[in-house]
C-alpha cells in the first residue's frame, strides 16, 4: 500500500504541475473562510489557519457577497491540519482539491503524504499552489485501512472585485479582453475570478457574462 500511495503521489504532483472567487464587499479581503470538519472528523481533526508565510491567524468576523460566513481568516493561504485515531506509524496521502469527485490535473491543488506518529496521529500543512474565490476547497485523506475519506472543507476569498480577470483594480473591456485570451488558451495571467457567472465552470457563458455586465445589463457577477 505504501508503494501505491507513493507511485499515487508521484503521479499527482505531475498533474499538479502540467495544470496551469466568492467575493468580498470591498477589495483587500482576502483570506480562508467557512473551514468545516466533515462529519466524523468533528472530535479528531484540528486545524491552524496560516499566513503564506507560517503565521497563526484568528478567526475574524467578515460579510462576503452571496455566503453565511461561520468564520473568516484575514490573509490566510495554508491549514496547518491534524487528524488522530489512525493507525499508528501509517503512512497517509491528503488532497486538496476544488470542488468533490476524483482528483484531475483540473481540481488538485495539493498532495502530500506523511507518516502518523506511534499514537495515530497524523500532521499536515497544506499549501495550495493557488486558490480561488467563488471556490469550495475538500480535503481528503488516504490511508493503509482508510479509502480517501473527505476530512474537511472551506472557502476562499481572494479580495479582487467581480469581473476584475487582470486584477488591476478595475473592471472594464481589458477584462473581457483578458478573459476571452484565457478562454483561447493563451498564456496569460488572470489573478480574478474567471468563472463570472458562478455555475462552477470556465467557459463562453462567462465571457457573455462579463460582457452583460459592461453593457450594464442587470446580472450578477462574481
Amino acid at each position: 500500500m505504501k508503494k501505491i500511495l507513493r507511485a499515487f503521489l508521484s503521479m499527482a504532483l505531475v498533474c499538479v504541475l502540467l495544470s496551469g472567487s466568492l467575493v468580498a464587499f470591498a477589495a483587500g479581503d482576502a483570506g480562508i473562510f467557512n473551514v468545516t470538519p466533515a462529519t466524523g472528523y468533528t472530535s479528531s481533526l484540528t486545524y491552524e489557519a496560516q499566513t503564506a508565510a507560517g503565521a497563526k491567524v484568528n478567526s475574524t468576523s467578515a460579510e462576503i457577497k452571496g455566503y453565511t460566513v461561520t468564520n473568516f481568516y484575514a490573509k490566510a493561504e495554508k491549514m496547518k491540519i491534524s487528524v488522530k485515531g489512525l493507525d499508528n506509524n501509517a503512512e497517509y496521502v491528503i488532497f486538496v482539491q476544488k470542488a468533490t469527485g476524483d482528483p484531475t490535473a483540473e481540481n488538485l491543488v495539493y498532495v502530500d503524504q506523511q507518516k502518523s506518529s506511534s499514537s495515530g496521529t497524523v500532521t499536515f500543512t497544506a499549501f495550495p499552489k493557488s486558490l480561488e474565490s467563488n471556490v469550495l476547497y475538500t480535503v481528503y485523506l488516504s490511508g493503509t485501512s482508510l479509502s480517501r475519506a473527505k476530512i474537511m472543507e472551506f472557502r476562499y476569498n481572494s479580495g479582487i472585485l467581480p469581473g476584475d480577470i487582470n486584477g488591476d483594480g478595475k473592471v472594464n473591456n481589458k477584462d473581457l479582453t483578458r478573459l476571452a485570451q484565457h478562454l483561447a488558451k493563451k498564456p496569460v495571467e488572470t489573478p480574478g475570478n474567471t468563472d463570472v457567472n458562478g455555475d462552477g465552470k470556465v467557459n463562453n457563458k462567462d465571457l457573455t457574462r462579463l460582457a452583460q455586465y459592461l453593457a450594464k445589463k442587470p446580472v450578477e457577477i462574481f
